[in-house]
């Protein structure tokens, strides 16, 4: 070949011969071989995708993880916050009874201690109504209990003074008379005794007998039932 201004270089390929002027650089930095290119790398097999490498399995892995120890948390900290939540609303719930009984306990003695007052009220009137009507029966069953209670608290027989009011002077005289009474006990009239009953002394005690005083006791009597059934 004749010497010219320009040097061809031949550069075999896998399937044949390629020009290349001289003193330029090959296109691809390198001349390409039979053993690289598209075709060889079409004959190496499936190549490795961009972003599938270990590195990323690990990171996706890693990620996958830490969502679902992140989610198990959450969980069993709702699962706890729900638990704790029923937790207390129950006992509120139970607070509330408690208050509940309490307060349906209060309301129920307040209404009996309130039912106790009035009744002994008109336990009272109808007492008073009998003895105005001068029940002398009623009378006499006062001045016989009381009579009994002084000779009971007596420990040798001695005088006694029967105090009456002056409207029940006569009737409670005869009446110790039927008694037997008449040495024993002395009956004194005396406005300050409300009428119906009468008021006993003895050395050793006195025992009032008189309707208000009786009704006292009776009251006295519901009030410690009352309280002994309300204890807590």
């Amino acid at each position: 070949m004749s010497s010219s201004s320009r040097v061809i270089k031949l550069a075999r390929l896998a399937d044949g011969v390629r020009i290349i002027p001289a003193g330029a650089e090959p296109p691809f930095g390198r001349l390409v071989g039979p053993e690289s290119g598209p075709a060889a790398a079409a004959e190496g097999g499936d190549a490795a995708e961009p972003g599938c490498g270990p590195a990323d399995a690990a990171f996706e892995a890693g990620f996958q993880a830490g969502f679902e120890a992140g989610l198990a948390e959450g969980r069993r900290a709702a699962e706890a916050e729900a638990a704790a939540a029923t937790e207390a609303a129950a006992r509120r719930l139970s607070e509330l009874a408690a208050s509940a009984r309490l307060d349906h306990r209060r309301i129920l003695k307040a209404a009996e201690e309130q039912l106790l007052i009035l009744a002994l009220a008109a336990a009272e009137k109808v007492l008073a109504r009998k003895l105005e009507e001068a029940d002398r029966k009623l009378t006499a069953d006062f001045v016989a209990e009381a009579l009994e209670e002084a000779q009971a608290a007596l420990e040798s027989p001695e005088a006694v003074v029967v105090r009456v009011n002056p409207r029940d002077f006569e009737f409670v005289l005869k009446l110790t008379q039927e008694l037997s009474l008449t040495a024993a006990a002395r009956v004194i009239a005396d406005p300050r005794v409300e009428a119906g009953g009468c008021v006993v002394e003895t050395s050793a005690a006195v025992i009032d007998s008189t309707p208000t005083e009786r009704l006292r006791q009776v009251a006295r009597l519901f009030r410690q039932a009352h309280e002994l059934e309300h204890r807590p």
